[in-house]
């Protein structure tokens, strides 16, 4: 959890209120950061597919049933 580590620190007489306040603070920003990096990537990674619709949907379900037949694919005979 983000501002144990320093809290704890404070309690063992290791660093003053004001530092583990500090230090807990720096961490929640950079977690944060993270978070919407990674949040940011997500997006970009659904905007990708935002073009599939119902149609492709079918024909990808016919192109695994074609497989599943046996009907190698295009590139594979």
């Amino acid at each position: 959890a983000l501002g144990v580590a320093p809290l704890l620190a404070h309690l063992r007489g290791q660093m003053t209120l004001a530092e583990a306040v500090q230090q807990a603070q720096r961490a929640t920003r950079q977690f944060a950061k993270r978070q919407e990096t990674w949040a940011r990537g997500q997006l970009r990674a659904d905007a990708v597919f935002a073009g599939f619709g119902p149609a492709s949907v079918d024909q990808a379900g016919a192109a695994v049933e074609r497989f599943l037949a046996g009907d190698a694919p295009p590139g594979l005979k």
